[in-house]
């Protein structure tokens, strides 16, 4: 699925930083260098039309999630789960978190 991710310059106006296509797993792996990156405000728009079920017609064709970037050297995982009628985001670990060990009574 195409994704572009873009920044917000002003009120009126966004550029783009990059561009990126979702892998097998769902996932952009990156955008560029850190070091392109300052705080501020920025916007992964998707481009629903390559939706991965080419008989499904989303329901939304485009999706916008607005963030805030207040370490551009930090790690921003948002994982979007998507279906031809709907999505869900959140904001994802920083760092991998191993599991505790379960315990039995």
């Amino acid at each position: 699925m195409p994704v572009v991710l873009l920044w917000k310059v002003d009120n009126r106006r966004w550029d783009e930083v990059g561009r990126g296509r979702t892998d097998q797993a769902g996932r952009v792996r990156s955008f560029g260098e850190p070091s392109r990156f300052a705080p501020g405000t920025y916007k992964l728009h998707f481009d629903m039309s390559g939706y991965p079920d080419a008989t499904a017609l989303p329901f939304f064709p485009e999706i916008d999630l607005v963030s805030r970037v207040t370490d551009p050297a930090a790690r921003y995982h948002v994982p979007v789960v998507v279906s031809p009628f709907g999505y869900s985001t959140y904001r994802g670990n920083r760092r991998r978190v191993r599991p505790s060990p379960m315990r039995t009574g």
